[in-house]
């Protein structure tokens, strides 16, 4: 019976911490979506290219979600950064998370709307119509204002995250 108990005990000291590790990383990987280019040979602390964090908000319901994170990961292909793009899924959100209450699709930057939208006070869902081709931001308009917000955070006034 003491093998036994000390098989069990090694088992849960050594082999349970290392199972629950290699869990932990698969959930990141499924949780952030990553458009990048090729890494840097060397990244420092102070390489602010990799702390702007892109998020993409929306829903199954909302046809213009798809159109927007298409754009979007061409536009991040384009700036040739390695930038992360986590999408969400709105509905997915506890029903008193804020995040509800940006129409979708809306793109934040570091938790601001890339378009100026101010923060939402209340969590009501809806849907947003964009100027551009099919009611969502060109491509351009999308490197254009990513690129605004990397000269931004570059200058060290990222926004909240």
């Amino acid at each position: 019976m003491k093998i036994m108990e000390r098989v069990i005990t090694i088992t849960l000291t050594v082999i349970l911490p290392l199972t629950l590790a290699a869990c932990d990383g698969a959930t990141d990987q499924q949780q952030h979506a990553t458009t990048s280019s090729p890494s840097p040979a060397s990244t420092t602390p102070s390489d602010r290219e990799t702390t702007m964090t892109t998020t993409l908000l929306g829903f199954d319901g909302c046809p213009l979600t798809p159109l927007m994170k298409e754009r979007l990961e061409q536009a991040i292909r384009t700036l040739d950064r390695d930038l992360a793009l986590v999408q969400i899924d709105q509905q997915s959100l506890d029903s008193s998370d804020l995040r509800r209450g940006y129409p979708a699709p809306t793109v934040l930057v570091n938790g601001s709307d890339l378009f100026g939208m101010e923060a939402p006070t209340t969590p009501s869902m809806g849907c947003r119509m964009y100027q551009g081709p099919d009611g969502v931001p060109s491509v351009s308009d999308l490197v254009s204002r990513l690129q605004e917000a990397l000269a931004h955070d570059a200058d060290g006034e990222g926004g909240e995250g």
